[in-house]
C-alpha cells in the first residue's frame, strides 16, 4: 500500500517584506533560534533574507505538516511584528 509520502510533497514559499533591511535583519535574527529548535520529521523550513525581504521555503510530506509549518511561520511573525511595534512606538 502506498502512503502519502510516496504520493506527493507540498512545496511553497512565504515572503515577508519589511519597510527596511534593518528591521528585516532584526526579524531574521529572531527567527533563527525558533527554526533551529523546530525538528519536525515531515516538514522542513528554509529561510533566506535579501535586503528587506525574508523568504521561507516550506517542503512538507503531507498537507497537515505543511499547514503546521505555515502556522509556525505566521504565528511567530505576528509575535515579531507586535514586538517591533512596541519597540518603535516607545
Amino acid at each position: 500500500m502506498m502512503n502519502d509520502l510516496e504520493i506527493f510533497k507540498v512545496k511553497s514559499h512565504v515572503e515577508f517584506s519589511f519597510s527596511d533591511s534593518k528591521i528585516a535583519k532584526i526579524a531574521e535574527k529572531a527567527y533563527i533560534p525558533e527554526l533551529q529548535q523546530r525538528k519536525p520529521k515531515r516538514s522542513r523550513i528554509l529561510m533566506k533574507r535579501t535586503d528587506n525581504i525574508i523568504r521561507f521555503e516550506i517542503i512538507s510530506q503531507d498537507i497537515i505538516a505543511f499547514r503546521a509549518s505555515i502556522n509556525d511561520i505566521i504565528n511567530f511573525g505576528k509575535i515579531i511584528k507586535d514586538s517591533l511595534n512596541i519597540y518603535y512606538n516607545f
